[in-house]
């Protein structure tokens, strides 16, 4: 039996915008990020499904540019209805091991990590969609941005997330590597001794400084024994608090309740500095903009007044 069979229907719904508009958490500041060109994305799709192998060929043939330039011009980015639109069609496997796409996204969360999170103030969270990727944008972090603190968690148990029998890294060996490498690293910074036998462990800690707790109260004094950054794939998305973190960046696609838990980990109090949660989102942007309205509505009562900052533009 449901709820509502028992007691009938609900009386009043207090939902996270509610939360929002009576300062209890913050609201939320979005940037689409697009790593690909729209035009370059309906190029690939429009030579694909004209079966073309370059723009010449495609427009050169009647029957060809008739699908080629549909795709470019007219076909929507986001499925709708039966048609599948041109981020679906190119599905995760545009970005799936693909360092330009990673470079991209570790260039943009390095030109505005001062800014974002005050000169680091503040912490972030990376979230990815598989533990190979994790384990990608943490080596590239070190190579590219080595004065960062960065960890990564995520769990071994769930060694088959999306397999790919195409990316060579997609192994159980690489995967535990990349976690030794963290904690080895994290051990080095902090002066712990964690390995994969106390994983646990290793996660409290991380957890408890990311948030400045227990042990950890008031590290805010104390830089170097902060967190910059933690790169995950679904740990500390959902149920996980701390005040200090104000950033999240989506290197994947989600949808209803993901969204509004990935989105709260950003949103508590903090002091005047902390004007909002930040979402800075990579992966299949357009498709990702449709599903984060779509949450939005649905987890507002369909009154969104107040969940997002409003932008300069919108204001002027």
């Amino acid at each position: 039996m449901t709820t509502k069979e028992i007691f009938g229907d609900e009386l009043h719904r207090y939902t996270i915008a509610h939360g929002i508009k009576d300062e209890n958490v913050l609201g939320f500041d979005l940037t689409r990020v697009e790593t690909f060109k729209e035009r370059d994305l309906r190029k690939k799709v429009g030579l694909m499904k004209s079966d073309s192998k370059t723009e010449e060929e495609a427009l050169s043939n009647p029957e060809k540019k008739s699908i080629y330039l549909y795709y470019l011009n007219e076909a929507k980015m986001v499925t709708e209805g039966n048609e599948k639109g041109i981020e679906d069609i190119l599905g995760n496997g545009l970005y799936r091991n693909n360092q330009k796409h990673q470079k991209a996204v570790i260039g943009d969360i390095k030109e505005r990590w001062n800014s974002i999170t005050q000169l680091g103030r503040f912490h972030a969270i990376l979230a990815t969609t598989r533990i190979v990727d994790a384990i990608r944008y943490y080596r590239l972090l070190k190579k590219e941005f080595p004065e960062l603190r960065v960890a990564a968690l995520f769990d071994l148990s769930n060694y088959d997330d999306e397999p790919d029998p195409d990316d060579p890294d997609n192994n159980n060996s690489f995967k535990e590597d990349g976690l030794k490498e963290s904690i080895k690293d994290y051990n080095t910074r902090y002066g712990t001794s964690f390995s994969l036998s106390t994983i646990q462990s290793y996660k409290k800690d991380l957890s408890n400084r990311l948030a400045h707790k227990k042990s950890y109260r008031g590290i805010e004094k104390q830089p170097e024994k902060q967190i910059d950054l933690v790169i995950v794939v679904n740990q500390l998305l959902t149920g996980y608090d701390s005040k200090w973190i104000n950033t999240v960046f989506l290197d994947k696609t989600m949808e209803q309740e993901f969204i509004i838990q990935t989105f709260s980990r950003t949103n508590r109090l903090c002091g005047f500095e902390k004007r909002q949660g930040n979402i800075v989102y990579y992966r299949k942007p357009h498709t990702m903009r449709k599903n984060i309205e779509d949450a939005l509505n649905r987890y507002s009562g369909e009154d969104p007044y107040c969940m997002l900052v409003d932008k300069l533009g919108d204001n002027i």
